[in-house]
């Protein structure tokens, strides 16, 4: 493993920039709407369940299930794409 010793990443590392990458602070002004458990209408997906949340790159990131034919499918999706509320 190589650590760079220069004097530019140490003030990186002491940055807000650098705290928010740490503590996995959202970017931008979107806040998360929906919740786990809630079933959603989605891009070419009619009915799906929110399975799991997670924040990546700044986004709000849903995994969702659904159920065709009693056959179940995964999909991860960012929040934007969610349409509504079922």
């Amino acid at each position: 493993m190589i650590f760079d010793n220069t004097k530019a990443t140490k003030e990186f590392a002491n940055s807000k920039q650098a705290k928010a990458i740490i503590d996995n602070i959202p970017k931008g002004n979107e806040a998360r709407k929906y919740n786990i458990g809630d079933i959603v209408n989605c891009n070419g997906i009619d009915k799906a369940r929110i399975n799991d949340c997670y924040i990546d790159n700044g986004y709000f990131i849903y995994s969702i299930v659904w159920t065709i034919k009693g056959k179940k499918y995964n999909k991860d999706i960012r929040q934007c794409d969610i349409l509504e509320v079922i």
